[in-house]
């Protein structure tokens, strides 16, 4: 997962230790991953991946989105958390439901009733065990 563009956007992902479970919300569209994080927060520029054919840097890849923009600026850059997934789906199948906690944080530790509601819903959705 990644954010960047500001310090308001990337800073959260701090709060992100390996081991964490997260659940992807992309906003107004739905939920979309659970997944187990691997790695702690690192500028994209910066982050390596373990790949069949080696060791590479992001920047080898073949991605979709621009992650370089502003990397010489490190308030407005990119930031990166390797994250091994348990459940995707595509966009198109997002799920969202009446009643579902949402945030528009990168990150947040939610306590709120919704989000019990929203794990357990998800969980049965997707067939996830504990």
């Amino acid at each position: 997962i990644s954010a960047g563009g500001g310090n308001w956007y990337s800073k959260t992902l701090s709060f992100l230790k390996s081991g964490d479970r997260i659940w992807v919300n992309i906003p107004h569209t739905g939920y979309v991953g659970v997944g187990v994080v691997s790695d702690v927060v690192s500028p994209a520029s910066q982050t390596y991946f373990d790949l069949p054919d080696g060791r590479k840097n992001m920047k080898e890849l073949s991605l979709k989105g621009n992650y370089f923009y502003s990397e010489d600026d490190p308030e407005k850059a990119e930031y990166v958390v390797k994250v091994q997934w348990v459940k995707t789906v595509q966009t198109k199948e997002a799920v969202r439901e009446t009643g579902f906690f949402g945030n528009q944080n990168s990150v947040c530790r939610p306590v709120d009733k919704k989000w019990q509601f929203t794990v357990e819903r998800l969980k049965k959705l997707w067939n996830i065990q504990e």
